[in-house]
């Protein structure tokens, strides 16, 4: 049984991943949020494998607050690098890393991935694509269905998957090696979901193609999302 840290475990993906791991029966799950972080870390436990989902995941704060985002993504991977014990580290990374090093947000993305990538073979860096799932309640599609200003054109798409998904699919490849794009095996667009459901959509001039480098075979299909959005429209008209 391997020993394994979670670090974010509270958060939006860490809770999922955390949930797959725990419920595999194979590990023995540590949760480390921000209030055992430091006591754990002096604790100098060695882990077999440490999970490092404790990245921000907010590109308009990482715009708007570029060095306080440095220190959340890079200073926090290195010190979980040089500070903890284990034998290997899993960074939940985003595609943003490859596809948005020109933005503050996969800069720094990118730059904990060289950290990670370069301290050992052995690690491994999962770049997750467009996620949905219980706990999220922003980005462009709560936007569409709210009738807010979108600021991406309408063929902008999406390799859209269900955080539960991805995090099933973290636990499956943990053993794996090098970089590991998780996402939808193709894409869809917002125009193509606001058309399915009829959404009256102020679109912009921003253009943003996010996909899946080398999926694998047992990855979901983009539209795995519309059961998702028919949820969240009948929840906003259960309300009304």
């Amino acid at each position: 049984m391997n020993k394994v840290a979670i670090i974010g475990a509270n958060g939006f993906v860490g809770k999922a991943i955390t949930k797959a791991f725990l419920q595999s029966g194979k590990n023995d799950v540590v949760q480390v949020v921000s209030n055992n972080y430091e006591l754990i870390k002096e604790q100098q436990t060695k882990f077999d494998i440490i999970i490092h989902s404790a990245m921000p995941s907010k590109r308009w704060w990482a715009a708007n607050n570029p060095i306080d985002d440095f220190d959340a993504t890079v200073k926090l991977t290195a010190d979980i690098l040089y500070n903890w014990k284990f034998k290997k580290i899993a960074l939940i990374s985003s595609v943003s890393a490859r596809l948005q090093t020109n933005h503050t947000y996969g800069r720094h993305k990118h730059l904990a991935e060289v950290l990670v990538s370069d301290y050992s073979s052995e690690n491994v860096i999962f770049r997750l694509g467009g996620l949905f799932g219980e706990g999220l309640d922003k980005g462009v599609i709560f936007d569409m269905i709210e009738g807010n200003e979108v600021f991406m054109t309408s063929d902008s798409a999406f390799n859209y998957i269900a955080t539960e998904t991805a995090s099933k699919l973290i636990l499956k490849y943990i053993d794996e090696t090098g970089i590991i794009e998780i996402g939808a095996k193709d894409t869809i667009s917002i125009g193509e979901i606001a058309k399915y459901f009829n959404l009256k959509v102020q679109f912009g001039n921003r253009i943003e193609h996010q996909t899946t480098e080398y999926p694998k075979s047992d990855f979901p299909e983009a539209k795995e999302i519309i059961p998702y959005i028919h949820s969240l429209i009948s929840k906003k008209n259960d309300r009304l």
